[in-house]
């Protein structure tokens, strides 16, 4: 499955992507979905977006041979790998899901159900701000090199580019700064809750991500609203931190620093 990318390219990608003649949003990230299922010959590909509250979302995917796992980045969004590299702002690479149980319970069950075998995600960032996160899904019959990661990444840089560029063109520069403010806003008060529970819990920040999710699920409250919570101690950080032991999620220790991004509005 994971093997060897002939001469993989992305030339006149970058120019077509970022061109000035389109600027609609969902059409460049719809291209840049499809394109990544040409360019490196997987089953699969998505675009996950942070909005407004925090939370993920798929903002574009492409399947064209088996569309129903297009529908596995919509289902999954904060319990997946792109979640985990938003929110990491790192790579995640799983070339076996039948060892991703633990990390991602819900979303490794309905992906193996569904064919695939392995995943990579990268991602979208502005600098330290994480606006979302690029993922290909692989099955048994797809070649996805685990080498070839610099070149996911610099697909995600010019759907980066692209999306800054058509935000800027539609609101333009002084609603590009204002975006860019409220995702710094949004970090700060994720970050601080995070870090807060980490402490508290003795676990791992992406773990803190977690149980912030998972709480504000249940409750059916923004992710915000509850990092605020935990910010300002009008929440128990107990009863947050549960969300995890009632998931069955092992705990574990490993400190890695993350970010998000407010997002952009598709409306």
């Amino acid at each position: 499955m994971f093997g060897e990318l002939e001469h993989p390219t992305y030339e006149g990608f970058d120019e077509s992507a970022t061109a000035e003649d389109a600027q609609d949003s969902d059409q460049f990230l719809d291209r840049v979905a499809h394109h990544c299922t040409d360019l490196f010959s997987v089953s699969a590909a998505g675009v996950m977006l942070v909005g407004p509250g925090g939370d993920l979302h798929a903002a574009a995917t492409a399947a064209p041979a088996v569309p129903e796992l297009g529908d596995l980045f919509a289902a999954h969004p904060e319990e997946s790998p792109c979640a985990d590299s938003c929110h990491l702002l790192e790579p995640v690479i799983e070339t076996d899901l039948a060892r991703a149980d633990r990390r991602w319970p819900e979303f490794a069950t309905d992906a193996r159900k569904a064919g695939v075998r392995g995943v990579l995600a990268f991602p979208l960032h502005d600098r330290e701000t994480s606006i979302g996160a690029l993922g290909l899904l692989a099955t048994k019959d797809d070649r996805l090199d685990v080498h070839h990661v610099r070149l996911v990444g610099a697909i995600a840089d010019i759907a980066v580019v692209g999306l800054l560029q058509r935000y800027t063109a539609a609101h333009g520069l002084h609603g590009g700064v204002t975006q860019l403010q409220s995702a710094l806003d949004v970090r700060v008060v994720i970050e601080q809750a995070k870090g807060m529970l980490a402490q508290r819990g003795g676990i791992d920040v992406a773990q803190a991500f977690q149980a912030l999710f998972r709480f504000a699920r249940k409750h059916r409250t923004g992710l915000v609203e509850v990092a605020e919570s935990v910010v300002d101690g009008t929440v128990d950080s107990s009863r947050i931190l549960d969300a995890l032991s009632t998931a069955g999620v092992r705990q574990r220790r490993a400190p890695t620093p993350r970010a998000e991004w407010r997002g952009m509005d598709h409306s």
